[in-house]
């Protein structure tokens, strides 16, 4: 019973130190609200870094999305963006359009409102099966811009995120750059083969015990 009990905790441990690859981002913009602006998320990779995919949902926008240039990506050709805000329930980010340096950016004109949040899912072999020795970390920033695109609400002194996401050796590391706590950034562990290794352990005890009830029997 006692090393029953020991396994048990030890992938209960296993499913808490999961890494995570799911954030909910919430922003408080009521500092700006009814101000004209400009919402930017960028995707800057080294040469040859590992494919990596992120998708933004649940955007959610008390303020107003004003309309798009014709072109969404602002970086690299083919642009590996597809979606758009306010009209498609995702929006994929990618950093894998060829060999060279990737840069790209998705610039959303908008006039603030009080609160935008959203969930990011990161996905692809940067995480599934990183290069080792690895060939340079991905980063996903999220920017908050005024009309003479200067970062707002942020203490980055290196790109202005309010919040960025480094994504290296099958990790996702963010940071909040938020100026005075105006970003709240949460991850959601997703449990994966841990869990699966949990349920099939209750199953074979689950077994094991009616067996024996069976033999006593």
């Amino acid at each position: 019973m006692r090393h029953t009990l020991l396994v048990l905790l030890l992938l209960a441990g296993a499913l808490g130190a999961s890494a995570a690859t799911v954030f909910n981002v919430s922003i408080d913009t009521a500092s700006l609200a009814g101000t004209s602006g400009n919402l930017n998320f960028q995707v800057e990779a080294p040469a040859g870094a590992d494919p990596l995919s992120i998708a933004l949902s649940d955007f959610n926008f008390d303020g107003a999305l004003d309309p798009l240039d014709s072109d969404l990506c602002f970086g690299d050709t083919p642009c590996p963006i597809s979606g758009q805000i306010g009209v498609d329930p995702t929006v994929s980010f990618g950093n894998d359009p060829g060999q060279p340096p990737v840069f790209i950016d998705y610039l959303q004109p908008v006039v603030f409102g009080n609160l935008l949040s959203f969930r990011l899912v990161f996905a692809g072999m940067a995480l599934d099966n990183p290069t080792s020795p690895s060939p340079g970390a991905t980063e996903f920033r999220v920017l908050l811009l005024d009309t003479a695109f200067q970062p707002l609400l942020s203490s980055d002194p290196a790109n202005g995120s309010i919040v960025s996401f480094l994504t290296d050796d099958g990790r996702v590391t963010a940071e909040n750059f938020s100026a005075a706590g105006e970003a709240d950034v949460s991850d959601v562990p997703e449990p994966g083969g841990a869990a699966l290794v949990l349920l099939g352990f209750g199953l074979l005890l689950v077994k094991g015990r009616a067996f024996r009830l069976k033999q006593i029997a």
